[in-house]
């Protein structure tokens, strides 16, 4: 737990040292959420695993995760909880097995968000990974059911 609070404010650090940056567009209250180069943020991920940012559009914590060895390509967008589960759920990445765990009723999400709220994501041709909060392409279930109590 301690390592997963530490995590969350090292990236809000790194984000908001980023944002100071000439030319950086960090627009965490708009629609489209512009990351940043795609080749920074893949090495980050690659580092440290899936970023975190909360929240971006009303009450949606966000994951934004890449998966593959491309920076323009693999890259995901989802809400940091089950859709069915209240918002204090938050999901965690388990770096471990390369996967998440829900806390309240320990159900297992694959690497790439299976089974949460996802968003829509593109890399701009200047290498900006953009997320479109207002394109919600659905979700599927998770990759295991909560334990039987």
């Amino acid at each position: 737990m301690i390592l997963a609070v530490l995590t969350a404010v090292l990236l809000i650090v790194f984000v908001l040292r980023l944002a100071r940056k000439p030319g950086a567009k960090v627009n965490l209250g708009d629609q489209e959420f512009a990351l940043g180069k795609d080749t920074v943020f893949a090495a980050q991920v690659a580092k440290h695993g899936p970023l975190i940012f909360a929240p971006l559009r009303g009450s949606i914590t966000l994951y934004v995760q890449h998966l593959g060895g491309d920076p323009t390509k693999g890259w995901l967008a989802f809400g940091a909880h089950d859709p069915g589960r209240p918002p204090t759920c938050n999901v965690a990445w388990r770096p471990a097995t390369h996967d998440f765990e829900d806390p309240c009723d320990r159900a297992v999400y694959r690497a790439d968000g299976t089974g949460l709220d996802q968003y829509a994501t593109r890399v701009e041709p200047s290498g900006q990974v953009i997320i479109n909060l207002r394109q919600s392409i659905g979700t599927t279930p998770p990759t295991s059911p909560p334990p039987k109590p």
